[in-house]
């Protein structure tokens, strides 16, 4: 009797492997596989933070969906009209609006 002890590569969803090439690239597909036949009704619970594979998935595909975007030129940033990147997000907005607080008023210094 022969005894072997092979490496066994487990992907994320317990898919068994036996090389760690196929099992990166069944990881690399594994997110679309759960995007696969979802209603409606699962989709909303995902965006409601009810189902986090199926959350962490929508992610991964939009983010790729980005990065291939901006890889061939079509998503690029908005420029303002002085040629600079328009900031973006809530943090750039949030950071606007404190300073423009932290503005001095110039009507009530000239009273």
């Amino acid at each position: 009797m022969a005894v072997e002890m092979r490496a066994v590569y487990v992907a994320s969803d317990g898919t068994p492997f036996f090389s760690k090439e196929e099992c990166d690239r069944h990881e690399k597909q594994a997110p679309y596989h759960v995007l696969a036949n979802r209603t409606v009704e699962e989709l909303l619970a995902a965006r409601a933070g009810k189902n986090a594979a199926l959350e962490k998935a929508i992610e991964r595909l939009a983010y790729d969906i980005r990065k291939t975007r901006y890889a061939e030129g079509r998503l690029r940033r908005r420029r303002e009209k002085n040629g600079t990147a328009k900031p973006g997000g809530a943090k750039s907005d949030s950071v606007k609006s404190s300073r423009r607080a932290a503005a001095p008023d110039p009507v009530a210094d000239g009273d």
